[in-house]
């Protein structure tokens, strides 16, 4: 395989491999409980940690919902099966909280279930973490070499 082709694919596979999607600030919607209700809604936030080399541009994030709940983003979007964030920038090795999402219970069941999954949407690759930041002074090389005599 080529460079270039080991390349694309550590690209294709960056925001699983080199990324953490967390979903965080879970809280239900003027309640204070910790158990959902049917028809309870919910808010919360995705953090997503780039842990390697390459700038990300342009992220998006969409949340899905499962058959236990529908999601938007902010107050702006009415309830649906999924919602992408606004777009923002997330440079290598640094971390990003999406604003929130919002929730709604649909289904009632016993037990704990996922009811919201997150992952990064879209974005676009930048090397100037690779280019720019790892770029300094080299090792001293270029020697003068005299003989010296005292005067």
């Amino acid at each position: 395989m080529s460079i270039i082709e080991d390349l694309r694919i550590a690209v294709d596979n960056y925001e699983t491999d080199n990324c953490k999607t967390e979903i965080v600030n879970f809280e239900i919607t003027g309640g204070g409980g910790t158990v959902l209700n049917e028809t309870e809604t919910f808010m919360f936030r995705v953090r997503v940690t780039n842990q390697s080399h390459l700038d990300m541009k342009n992220v998006t994030v969409r949340v899905s919902g499962t058959s236990f709940a529908d999601v938007a983003f902010l107050l702006i979007g009415p309830f649906g099966r999924s919602a992408v964030s606004r777009p923002f920038n997330l440079d290598a090795h640094q971390v990003h909280t999406t604003l929130f999402f919002r929730g709604k219970c649909k289904r009632v069941t016993n037990g704990t279930k996922d009811i919201v999954t997150a992952r990064i949407n879209s974005w676009d690759a930048s090397f100037d973490h690779i280019l720019r930041d790892h770029t300094g002074a080299g090792a001293a090389e270029g020697k003068l070499n005299k003989e010296i005599h005292p005067n």
